[in-house]
């Protein structure tokens, strides 16, 4: 921005009654200023808002704000204390205010304890998480592009461009940023925060209430993904995207665009499945990718579970269910469902981890929209797959369509370097079984391998002398085949003390009747008969053990307390009936047994 704006100056007794006044002061000026709202680029619908933000440098909560529409003047209004606590959390870590500018919403917010940068977004919005977690529309500013003469103030310019009078327009707007940058790659789109749309390439606003009516980036270099916020533009009626350089799956959620009818993907190299729904556009050349239907997603409500590329339904407590796709090369671990704080009240979500323990993601439940993602520990950006999940997020109708649950079970055996196979819930009617499995560093499968004396009613397999501490993805199929019935499974084996006892590793389900010990600890325990059971979270405060274990099915916890035994148990619907008595029997079989050598007893 070009202008001369006054520094701040420090007032005394300027409290936020008076800062609240100088906002309404702020509102009314520039709506009445001559040409406050008219521009040189934009429509009549789009307003356009320069603001400069200045904080003092030794104080984060002291800030002062100018703003103007374009082509407005900055002396109509100079520069006003804004102190940015109008509301927030209960906790006071995000605090806001909120303006008017030429009849656009605007709300900055500040985390304390990060200082040099506010957030600012065109509507009343939700805070931001993290720098890298913003929902949408939130634009960080840093207040980096100078100082006051003196020093003592540093300030950061940022301009917005949005449609006060149309907020589906402008949220189709807020939508299209993020989506730009999922399907660019290494390509280019002028889709900016601070240019109007009518300026960005390839998109068509129309109609009554105007609109995101068509996108045409045929052929134009695009070498990303396929954005699941594309099905959030209900409006959309064309999408063009042929002739680019697109990988990746086509998310499920296209198939909400109840009005699309026309859609070119193809001379792409996008892999997976077409889901049915988006087959429905009349003009469409998704034959021309050769690749199959998509199946329903399957229902992972009922407890634990290790996923991976394909879609998968989550429903809890009479919500409408949450559906999501997981790309291909991305392994999660279900954690069930979480709560958390925000400003509106308290909200529920579907806690998501990778398989060596870490967060991923957590979805909410209501809204579909990512609480955290995981960022890459050394540029701090979020992870492409996981960002690309989480755009894949949406709440499907209570009766939406779903296969079952996974029902082939991998555990880890009570003797090191084993895998015990269960199907115990699969339909009878194999005359017999076969198994694969892909050992770790191995991109192909292994052989077909028939399961020894499995055309009766045995339903479990042992494998032995697989190598210790190693992840193994399993695939079992009925004999004779039938076309598309395969049902996978994950396994991590087990490494042993010099007493033989295996140790017991986060998130992998157990052999029940087994004794194992809890990873690296003195403790041990036995798994009960009837208890699915995985070993949760373990660590260590002020000299006490903290163990966690976790019911595999349902996901209810049992915590366990070196000094006072079991201190919390938990019901979930999916739980074993009995689950109360097997948590009793889980607590009275652990034992402070520190490593020693010989042979396990019991």
């Amino acid at each position: 921005m070009r202008a001369v704006l006054e520094t701040p100056r420090r007032r005394a007794g300027a409290g936020l009654a008076r800062a609240l006044l100088a906002a309404a002061t702020l509102a009314a000026a520039l709506a009445a200023a001559p040409g406050g709202t008219a521009a040189a680029t934009p429509g009549p619908l789009e307003v356009v808002v320069e603001l400069r933000v200045w904080q003092r440098v030794t104080d984060e909560g002291d800030i002062w704000v100018s703003a103007r529409a374009r082509g407005g003047d900055w002396r109509t209004l100079g520069t006003i204390p804004f102190p940015l606590e109008q509301g927030g959390y209960p906790d006071g870590r995000y605090r806001y205010s909120d303006l008017t500018v030429a009849g656009a919403e605007l709300r900055l917010w500040r985390v304390r304890g990060e200082p040099a940068v506010v957030f600012a977004c065109p509507d009343r919005c939700e805070a931001p998480r993290t720098l890298h977690t913003l929902p949408l529309g939130v634009v960080p500013l840093a207040l980096d592009d100078g100082h006051s003469t003196g020093g003592w103030y540093r300030y950061g310019d940022l301009t917005l461009a949005t449609y006060p009078h149309h907020p589906e327009l402008d949220r189709d707007r807020l939508l299209l940023l993020r989506i730009g940058e999922t399907l660019a790659g290494s390509g280019r789109l002028n889709w900016r925060i601070e240019t109007p749309l009518s300026e960005w390439e390839g998109v068509t606003a129309r109609g009554t209430p105007p609109r995101v009516r068509a996108i045409a980036l045929a052929s134009r270099g695009l070498t990303g993904t396929v954005s699941g916020l594309l099905g959030e533009l209900t409006a959309l009626e064309e999408l063009r995207l042929s002739g680019n350089s697109l990988t990746g799956a086509i998310p499920s959620k296209l198939g909400r665009l109840e009005s699309l009818t026309h859609l070119s993907v193809g001379g792409n190299s996008l892999a997976g499945c077409v889901p049915p729904p988006v087959r429905s556009a009349a003009r469409n050349d998704l034959d021309s990718l050769g690749l199959p239907d998509c199946l329903p997603p399957t229902d992972i409500s009922d407890g634990a579970h290790w996923i991976e590329g394909g879609s998968y339904l989550f429903h809890w407590h009479g919500r409408d269910p949450l559906i999501f796709d997981v790309p291909t090369g991305l392994l999660l671990q279900t954690g069930g469902a979480v709560h958390s704080p925000r400003a509106t009240g308290l909200a529920w979500g579907l806690l998501l981890n990778r398989g060596d323990g870490h967060l991923a993601t957590a979805l909410d439940l209501q809204t579909a929209e990512e609480w955290t993602a995981d960022v890459d520990p050394h540029t701090g950006v979020p992870d492409a797959l996981v960002s690309w999940m989480i755009e894949s997020a949406w709440l499907g109708a209570p009766d939406a369509p779903r296969t079952g649950p996974p029902v082939l079970r991998a555990l880890a055996s009570g003797h090191a370097g084993g895998i015990l196979l269960d199907w115990t819930g699969l339909r009878p009617g194999a005359s017999s079984w076969q198994y694969r499995m892909r050992g770790p560093g191995h991109a192909a499968w292994g052989e077909w391998i028939d399961v020894p004396g499995s055309g009766g009613v045995m339903t479990r397999h042992r494998l032995f002398g697989l190598a210790r501490g190693a992840t193994y993805r399993l695939e079992l199929r009925p004999r004779p085949e039938r076309p598309g019935v395969t049902y996978a499974a994950r396994a991590t084996t087990l490494e042993e003390g010099p007493d033989g006892i295996p140790r017991a590793v986060r998130g992998q389900e157990l052999e029940e009747g087994r004794r194992f010990r809890v990873a690296e600890t003195r403790y041990t325990f036995r798994v009960p008969r009837g208890l699915p059971l995985m070993l949760g979270n373990v660590w260590q405060e002020h000299g006490v053990t903290w163990i966690q274990f976790v019911e595999s099915r349902s996901g209810a916890p049992f915590l366990y307390h070196s000094l006072l035994g079991g201190v919390q148990y938990s019901f979930a619907a999916g739980a074993p009936p009995d689950i109360w008595a097997l948590w009793d029997r889980l607590e009275e079989s652990i034992w402070d047994q520190p490593e020693r050598h010989g042979s396990p007893t019991d």
